[in-house]
């Protein structure tokens, strides 16, 4: 879903969410209803620089639907960005980092399927981190790690995200298999309102604990570090509702001395790029685990990301830095009924 606002001198930016039932609980319909009937309503005569504001407006119109107000947040910063002639990451403090390292992400599939899709990412210049996608079955998911573990160099960090398959005694078993692979993390291994399963996943495994599903807001966030439930949190700007929100819980993150990971959802590069600017500027976002627009579109509807070797540099456009290609968005575009 995409969303253009503009401001009373014709300046537009542009924000993207990829609402889906099993994750936000939100779909295109009820995502678009959400924007045209309450969001826009909400903070059409809210100048865009005052994002504390808009978030409340919008917080206060709806409840959930954090996808949907993602959406407006990315819009409302590129055109934010455009308007005063600086990047994204500009707005949001600056660029804390001068690249942004990829992970070599694998999807869910069978080792041999996966060992050749790490093979390509390593060939093309990923070496900072790989994420696997665990919790299809314990001899599976042994084969996957071990083979892939062979094959990265012995400084490349490994993660493994479980997406909440096991619960406390499988977590505990299966990974006590890996004890020999060098694992960095693990991604949300429990059902995401399992905390007491967290807490003593997090107390007694050598690898740091992420909390990914259990995380949509700074609540969230807050008992994580005080239940001591994590000790990495996976930020989603879907999740969060956008830029601003998805920065509290950083910094809630940070003052606990957590490190973080940008996550992402199946997107064009309009949400790529604010994810990047976002972790660019995020001191603590130790890991950018983004699912590429090349890997996952039959087209990129938008333009401008530079990729080269396993990582992202962005422009200093003011912005976002990306364009929007209007030719490639008419094939596809779908207004709603």
């Amino acid at each position: 879903m995409l969303v253009r606002i503009r401001d009373e001198e014709g300046i537009e930016g542009v924000g993207e969410a990829d609402p889906r039932p099993h994750i936000t609980g939100e779909t295109l319909e009820s995502a678009t209803y959400a924007i045209r009937n309450c969001l826009a309503r909400a903070i059409q005569n809210v100048d865009v620089e005052q994002l504390e504001q808009i978030h409340f407006m919008m917080d206060r119109a709806l409840e959930l639907n954090p996808s949907a107000k993602s959406a407006v947040d990315m819009a409302l910063y590129d055109l934010l960005g455009k308007r005063l002639g600086v990047p994204v990451y500009s707005l949001i403090g600056g660029r804390t980092k001068d690249e942004l390292p990829i992970n070599a992400w694998c999807g869910i599939t069978d080792p041999k399927d996966a060992a050749r899709v790490m093979e390509e990412k390593l060939s093309n210049g990923y070496n900072y981190a790989a994420k696997l996608k665990v919790g299809v079955s314990p001899s599976r998911d042994v084969e996957l790690v071990k083979r892939i573990r062979r094959m990265l160099p012995p400084q490349m960090d490994l993660i493994i995200d479980a997406n909440q398959a096991w619960d406390l005694q499988a977590a505990s078993r299966i990974i006590s298999k890996f004890h020999d692979d060098n694992i960095a993390v693990v991604e949300q291994p429990v059902n995401s309102k399992d905390l007491d399963s967290m807490i003593e996943l997090t107390r007694r495994l050598p690898m740091e604990v992420m909390a990914d599903e259990s995380v949509w807001s700074c609540q969230d966030a807050y008992q994580i570090i005080k239940m001591k439930a994590a000790s990495m949190i996976n930020i989603k700007l879907i999740k969060a509702g956008g830029v601003l929100p998805a920065r509290k819980i950083a910094a809630l993150a940070e003052s606990a001395n957590l490190t973080c990971m940008t996550g992402s959802a199946v997107e064009t590069s309009m949400s790529l790029a604010c994810e990047a600017h976002f972790a660019l500027a995020t001191s603590n976002a130790r890991y950018f685990d983004p699912t590429l627009p090349e890997e996952n579109l039959v087209e990129d509807v938008a333009e401008g990301i530079d990729i080269k070797n396993g990582r992202i540099r962005l422009s200093e456009e003011p912005g976002r830095g990306v364009r929007l290609n209007e030719a490639a968005l008419s094939k596809y575009e779908y207004t709603g009924a």
